[in-house]
């Protein structure tokens, strides 16, 4: 892509949780970030602000000497005796060979370690993409005070206010009736305003340094049939059908979330959230 971070940027996965916090270098980058982070109440120390993190990444790199080339794909990697000798990248039409003594492949999809001839696990079943987005005009002091009426007795409030800044998070899946969301869910599937396949599962958090803005932890892309994240005809349709239910989506928050009226979506994820793939 045009920047660095990967999923994080690109898919807008954010924050980052907490089964990633032994790692030192996490950490760092989240204190690299500064007041573009931020630690929720329940410990996640991976609340962050997806376009500052592409700059705060660049200016990192170039500190550590990394050169980088963007808008490159890898499309070959040229081998003899099982070593590789080179990968061939593409940018703009053009053809170039990179050599080194050691290959890191963090295409995501492993499609490297595919090209060189590695072994793959072959997966039988993959979960649910997803495409995620943003939402910006939202008054998040009304929508705080809309959730913690809605659970007042929540021993882990989705609202926290102890910074300059206030952050929240709430969820619903269709699977379990825990959640205190869900009357609101049957009313709006009730009423036609929210299909049931995409009432599956929601979640929102917000963003630091985006005041007035959430994030979005769906759509869950809907199909009949599973969807494989290396077919370009699946990653297609999972991208048309999931700004689709992401219109519907927007819709219903603003009809159904005090704070969320004259909200707008700001952004779509130019790429898709994937859980598991090679």
């Amino acid at each position: 892509n045009s920047f660095l971070g990967g999923s994080a940027t690109v898919s807008l996965v954010f924050p980052m949780m907490k089964n990633v916090q032994n790692s030192k270098s996490y950490e760092n980058l989240m204190d690299y970030l500064g007041k573009d982070a931020f630690t929720f109440k329940d410990g996640n120390i991976g609340w962050f602000n997806p376009e500052i993190l592409k700059c705060k990444l660049d200016e990192l790199l170039k500190n550590n000497g990394v050169e980088v080339l963007f808008d490159t794909v890898v499309t070959d990697c040229k081998k003899e005796n099982n070593k590789i000798l080179s990968a061939e990248i593409l940018s703009f039409g053009k053809k170039e060979e990179i050599r080194a003594d050691y290959y890191l492949d963090t295409t995501g999809n492993a499609d490297f370690a595919f090209l060189s001839g590695a072994e793959m696990l072959e997966n039988s079943e993959y979960q649910s993409m997803t495409l995620r987005f943003i939402m910006t005009n939202i008054n998040i002091e009304k929508f705080a005070d809309f959730l913690e009426e809605i659970d007042p007795d929540s021993e882990l409030s989705p609202v926290d206010r102890s910074g300059e800044q206030i952050h929240l998070s709430c969820a619903y899946t269709a699977d379990n009736d825990c959640w205190k969301l869900k009357p609101i869910f049957e009313k709006a599937i009730e009423t036609g305003d929210l299909s049931k396949e995409n009432a599956k599962y929601f979640q929102i958090f917000t963003i630091p340094s985006q005041i007035g803005a959430v994030g979005f932890n769906c759509p869950r892309i809907y199909s009949e049939k599973q969807l494989n994240p290396t077919d370009n005809k699946d990653t297609s349709y999972a991208l048309i059908q999931g700004r689709k239910q992401i219109l519907e989506t927007a819709e219903f928050v603003k009809k159904y979330f005090t704070g969320f009226e004259n909200a707008y979506i700001s952004q779509i994820a130019p790429m898709l959230g994937i859980r598991n793939s090679r």
